[in-house]
């Protein structure tokens, strides 16, 4: 099975997104940035090597945020998902054709990559719950 590992950076309470470049499997629309594991890596060091080509940064990675399998008729792959913070590096467009930095409650108005979706609905009810009230850490539980 392909392990893919993406990114939640977050920064003054936005999130990064990147777009797609049009054609290829999910063109034109928007992820998390991140790739596949290679042999021998381990997920955070595939996640460093990926947003090193990627997009010229170097990533301080928090914590595990969220694992699941995704299949559908063109992937067929489990996903890991880290919380990062930009430690270093100019943002730069090796991949993709744009970046936006996105508040959660408008992750939804991106055409975001089907598996991005499970990660950004994620993101919103944290912060819903954030706003009213709720502790981070209620209601959390291993999710695959």
């Amino acid at each position: 099975m392909v392990k893919v590992v993406a990114a939640v950076i977050e920064q003054q309470g936005r999130f990064l997104l990147a777009r797609r470049p049009k054609g290829g499997l999910y063109g034109s629309l928007w992820e998390f940035p991140g790739g596949k594991v290679e042999p021998g890596e381990t997920p955070e060091e595939a996640l460093q090597r990926e947003l090193k080509e990627e997009l010229g940064i170097e990533v301080e990675i928090k914590e595990h945020f969220l694992s699941f399998p995704f299949r559908s008729l063109r992937l067929k792959v489990d996903f890991m998902v880290y919380r990062t913070r930009l430690k270093e590096g100019e943002l730069q467009l090796h991949d993709h054709d744009e970046l936006q930095w996105v508040e959660a409650e408008r992750l939804e108005e991106y055409a975001l990559a089907e598996p991005d979706q499970l990660i950004a609905k994620k993101l919103q009810n944290e912060s819903a719950r954030n706003k009213s009230g709720v502790p981070n850490d209620q209601g959390r539980g291993n999710e695959r």
